[in-house]
């Protein structure tokens, strides 16, 4: 029967607006609380709301696709060798596929970025990602050719991914390294996703050129 006391209903709205409440702080303290880790700055105060935009030429982004992979893939093999003996049991599985991909010479990265882009990673092996701190991984390489928007907390996981990955990717390729980490360069990728995650109300979007 349905309930037509509006006290009652007034009750349930302000429950709703109070958990609304309380997750936009929770969710703010922990953007706040992970950025700290990278010394980040996170601005409190209202910013604009147009979003940050990197631009590439598509040959470009390719390459840069192409060696985050295969940096991630060494990454997760220097860490799966080290902390197998740790890894929770129940991610067996999930890392006994990463593994494939990771000793299989020809198709590795190309299995790793498709399981990505066709979003066939189930949640265990998205965890395992996360375990090892590369969650930005799958949230940068998810849309086609970087292009579309990713949101502050997308920013956050993508910033903490180029922290581990930026040794890496320095010995791998020099054109992709100062493409992401550019220095003082006004469109490098770093750069425009640190913004981002500083400041409220941003978001970035890829554009190709």
């Amino acid at each position: 029967m349905a309930d037509v006391n509006p006290k009652n209903k007034n009750r349930r709205c302000a429950a709703t607006r109070i958990m609304k409440s309380l997750r936009d702080i929770t969710m703010g303290e922990c953007i706040r609380n992970k950025a700290t880790r990278f010394g980040l700055s996170v601005v409190s105060t209202e910013k604009q709301k147009e979003p940050k935009m990197f631009v590439a030429e598509q040959s470009e982004v390719r390459d840069i696709v192409k060696h985050i992979t295969a940096a991630t893939l060494q990454y997760l093999k220097c860490e799966i060798q080290s902390n197998a003996i740790h890894m929770p049991y129940y991610y067996r599985d999930s890392i006994h596929i990463i593994q494939k991909m990771i000793h299989d010479n020809d198709n590795g990265e190309t299995s790793l970025l498709n399981s990505v882009l066709q979003r066939q990673f189930d949640y265990q092996q998205q965890d395992v990602l996360t375990y090892f701190r590369i969650n930005g991984f799958s949230t940068l390489c998810s849309k086609p050719e970087l292009c579309g928007v990713y949101s502050r907390g997308n920013s956050l996981d993508i910033v903490e991914l180029f922290h581990i990955l930026e040794p890496i990717l320095k010995q791998i390729n020099t054109s992709t390294y100062q493409s992401i980490y550019g220095g003082v360069r006004e469109y490098s990728m770093y750069l425009i996703f640190r913004i981002c995650a500083e400041t409220p109300n941003t978001r970035v979007q890829g554009l190709l050129i």
